[in-house]
């Protein structure tokens, strides 16, 4: 009988990788602060995430600066244009391959270290990351466990795009980091 109760079980859960997953965009946001003066934060996000995690591990994340939001349409412009380009740099790149046996079972939570990469204006550098997963059985809830600071210089944005924005504003001075988080939800997706 304990027999027939456990094959029940394994038939009825949802296998880990029976397909893969895909960011649901309504779901997931990034979110980062900009600091004016050394003390001035102004918040802003980008929704509209996209990519997956297929059965193998990789994970794919896009995300496209058209959906950046400042609720300052002024500073919305200028990020994207002054600072961003995004005509020449439209979007960001996240990839990292994560180690099917290391996410959480359903109903879990586990804390994973995964070493990533970030794309942005065409450099490519390790991330490490610390990430809380909550595996549902349908969907796994990803989410930044610290704050990751991202500097522009590292990634080859020229200063010049920096002091573009700050002439916009009076010419006060605007840190070259920024302090960015995120919350991912990756649906199951039928094979």
């Amino acid at each position: 009988m304990k027999y027939w109760m456990l094959a029940l079980c394994l038939l009825c859960a949802p296998k880990l990788f029976a397909g893969h997953y895909k960011i649901n965009s309504d779901l997931s946001i990034l979110n980062f602060a900009t600091t004016k003066k050394q003390y001035v934060i102004e918040p802003a996000s980008i929704g509209g995430l996209t990519g997956s995690l297929d059965k193998n591990g990789k994970f794919v994340a896009n995300i496209d600066l058209k959906y950046l939001d400042t609720i300052n349409p002024v500073r919305d412009n200028s990020l994207r244009t002054l600072f961003f380009n995004v005509d020449q740099h439209p979007k960001i790149e996240v990839g990292a391959t994560i180690r099917p046996d290391s996410l959480p079972k359903t109903g879990e939570i586990n804390v994973l270290n995964v070493t990533a990469t970030l794309t942005l204006w065409n450099t490519t550098k390790p991330l490490e990351l610390e990430l809380l997963v909550a595996n549902t059985g349908r969907s796994l809830m990803v989410s930044s466990r610290k704050a990751i600071v991202i500097s522009a210089t590292d990634y080859g944005i020229p200063a010049e795009n920096l002091n573009k924005m700050a002439s916009t504003v009076g010419g006060i001075a605007i840190a070259t980091t920024a302090p960015v988080n995120f919350q991912l939800v990756l649906d199951l997706k039928a094979n």
